[in-house]
């Protein structure tokens, strides 16, 4: 399974704490041991002193859920500073993802069109580039602040509800394992 923790805009500010917690239901409903990806920042051929910035804060992200994961996961693997193409190789073997609805979704669910679940603020416009692929539901958190100016939208942390995550990953792991 693999979850998407950049923080590059908004996103799910109980992100850290949730993960484990649906890990651990997804491996108790399904019966099986979940091998987790934690998929972030893609390092560009060419970084920027402000690249290397993001990277070592995605990696630390990576360390907490990772510690947090002992013991729930069959194992944890970092895609955090990774090319797309080892992101793309590794993501293949994913039964579902969790990821932002922009770019942080564009390898899981819109090349390898893997099934999962994407989530957003509500607050943002997105365009077609940010179609998803076929078997991916959508989630819309609920935003921490009420007024944001336009150019912020994009920005704004939100809560989900990590166990209606875990219910519409099930209803989609099951629904594979039936076909």
């Amino acid at each position: 399974m693999a979850f998407d923790i950049s923080n590059e805009k908004g996103t799910w500010r109980t992100l850290r704490e949730d993960i484990p917690r649906i890990v651990q239901r997804v491996a108790h409903r399904m019966g099986a041991d979940v091998y987790v990806l934690l998929d972030g920042w893609t390092l560009p051929h060419t970084p920027r002193p402000n690249d290397l910035d993001r990277l070592r804060g995605e990696r630390r992200r990576f360390g907490a859920v990772r510690r947090r994961l002992e013991g729930i996961s069959s194992g944890t693997e970092a895609l955090v500073g990774a090319s797309p193409s080892d992101k793309l190789r590794r993501l293949g073997d994913a039964d579902a993802f969790v990821s932002r609805y922009g770019t942080g979704s564009m390898l899981a669910s819109r090349i390898l069109e893997l099934p999962g679940v994407v989530h957003h603020s509500g607050l943002g416009r997105y365009e077609e580039i940010h179609m998803q692929g076929p078997n991916v539901a959508t989630m819309v958190g609920e935003p921490k602040h009420e007024t944001v100016r336009e150019k912020e939208a994009n920005n704004v942390p939100y809560d989900l509800d990590w166990e209606r995550v875990t219910e519409l990953l099930l209803n989609i792991l099951e629904a594979r394992r039936a076909g």
